[in-house]
């Protein structure tokens, strides 16, 4: 469970650092500071101050906001993180439970499997023969189909639906729902 938890949580903090640098109202402030990557830590400090640390490091200041195609590179890289640990660790529990044979055969966690495998072959679908003879795969209004083998990811599942889906995968390591999710408390 605090696999699925800290995948979740990674992603809120990138999702709240992508909204502060690209927002108009505090984007700008980070031009007010620098940030130290030293062998000894991280840090951040005004630019007038005067900071030494030890060993070798790297100033990082921006003159400006964080263009927003610049930092969505760290929330696509933290979503594609959640969602491939939230699969590892829902499919170790079912396993745990001797149920990932039925859990895999549910249409939900199968979409999530086949978005997992499409970030782990550099963002594009790719299907093995069993896959495509599974599918299409459908989860609400979104549909993995044998046509997309090869396409890139791009943004397929908004992030907002990709919380729903790890919310469906925590629900079920919960207990509050089996398999097929169908409530059992």
């Amino acid at each position: 469970m605090e696999r699925l938890l800290t995948a979740r949580d990674a992603f809120h903090y990138s999702a709240a650092g992508y909204a502060l640098l690209t927002s108009p109202d505090t984007g700008p402030k980070i031009s007010q500071y620098r940030i130290h990557i030293t062998e000894s830590g991280f840090s951040i400090s005004p630019n007038d101050a005067q900071v030494e640390f030890r060993g070798n490091g790297y100033q990082v200041s921006f003159g400006a906001a964080v263009k927003a195609g610049l930092a969505r590179s760290t929330i696509d890289a933290a979503y594609a993180r959640m969602i491939s640990e939230s699969v590892g660790a829902t499919a170790d529990y079912a396993a745990d439970k001797a149920e990932f044979e039925n859990l895999r055969d549910q249409d939900w966690f199968a979409f999530a499997i086949q978005l997992r495998n499409a970030f782990s072959h550099n963002n594009s679908w790719n299907f093995d023969k069993r896959t495509k003879n599974r599918l299409p795969i459908q989860w609400r209004r979104f549909s993995i189909e044998a046509k997309m083998h090869g396409l890139p990811l791009n943004d397929f599942l908004p992030w907002y639906q990709g919380l729903q889906l790890c919310a469906q995968m925590i629900l079920y390591v919960e207990g509050r729902v089996d398999y097929r999710q169908q409530r059992i408390i």
